[in-house]
This record gives C-alpha cells, sequence and structure tokens, in this order.
C-alpha cells in the first residue's frame, strides 16, 4: 500500500473553487481555482482519464490541499460506496462487489485517486490517470482606455 502524497502543482493553498467542468463524457474534470491574494493568481487542474469523480458541497468551498492517496484511504473518507453507487447511477464497465475489489482493479490498471480537501464543507475525490495544472497571474488594476 502506497503512503499519502501532497499534490503541490501550485504555489498557494487555500484556492477559492470558482467552478469545476466535466468534459469528454466524464473523463476530464477541470477545477478553476483562484487564490483570494493580489495580484489574483488562477490555477486551472486538470485531471484526465477519469473513471470516477465524487464531489460533495461545492458551494464556496476553499481548496486547502489535494492529496494522492490510496483508493481505500478515500473510500473511508468520503464514504463512497462503489458498487452501490455505480449500479444506481452507472458508471465502469466492470462490476465488483466490494470497494476492495474495486481499488485492486483502479491499482491493476495504474490508475490513481486524489483527495481534495476544503476549509468549507468540500470534499472531493477523482479516479484517474492524470493531473495537470496551468496557472497565470491576473493584475488587480483596473486599465482604463483614453
Amino acid at each position: 500500500m502506497s503512503s499519502s502524497r501532497l499534490i503541490e502543482e501550485f504555489d498557494y493553498h487555500d484556492f477559492h473553487l470558482r467552478g469545476f467542468t466535466v468534459q469528454d463524457y466524464g473523463q476530464s474534470i477541470i477545477l478553476d481555482l483562484t487564490s483570494g491574494f493580489e495580484p489574483k493568481r488562477v490555477t486551472i487542474l486538470e485531471f484526465s482519464g477519469v473513471v470516477s469523480y465524487r464531489f460533495l458541497h461545492t458551494g464556496g468551498a476553499i481548496i486547502t490541499y489535494i492529496l494522492e492517496v490510496p483508493f481505500m484511504d478515500a473510500v473511508r473518507e468520503t464514504g463512497a460506496d462503489f458498487p452501490q453507487e455505480f449500479r444506481e447511477h452507472g458508471g465502469l464497465s466492470v462490476d465488483f462487489k466490494s470497494n476492495e475489489e474495486y481499488g485492486t482493479y483502479f491499482e491493476n490498471e495504474g490508475f490513481h485517486t486524489w483527495l481534495i480537501h476544503s476549509a468549507i464543507g468540500f470534499i472531493g475525490m477523482v479516479v484517474g490517470r492524470g493531473l495537470g495544472s496551468a496557472q497565470a497571474e491576473q493584475d488587480a488594476a483596473v486599465k482604463v482606455q483614453d
């Protein structure tokens, strides 16, 4: 079992979740994050090769950190029940009877599991192949046209 690893794709923590987008029939999840500091820093995180995601309480979320964790650790923390959720809502083309069986499958297929923590209620879990980021700074000053 591997240990948790803090994702340091961005320089600061405490990013405000402006929104998220689900693309490519659920295989890509994009988080749009902004810092509360001046100048504002915008960070776009993209989870690729996504096979499952779970976001709870997204309103007003302030992301404090993202951890890459063993699948079963994420299941315990979020209370996810993969067999029930996939049975009720659809999901993978494979059908397992327990979270442990899903965990073994994800590990054998090379998937990663990330937990997204927040200061205000939000918790996220993403199972996918990769995580990438892009950053930009936005000037706080408004330019006036002459």
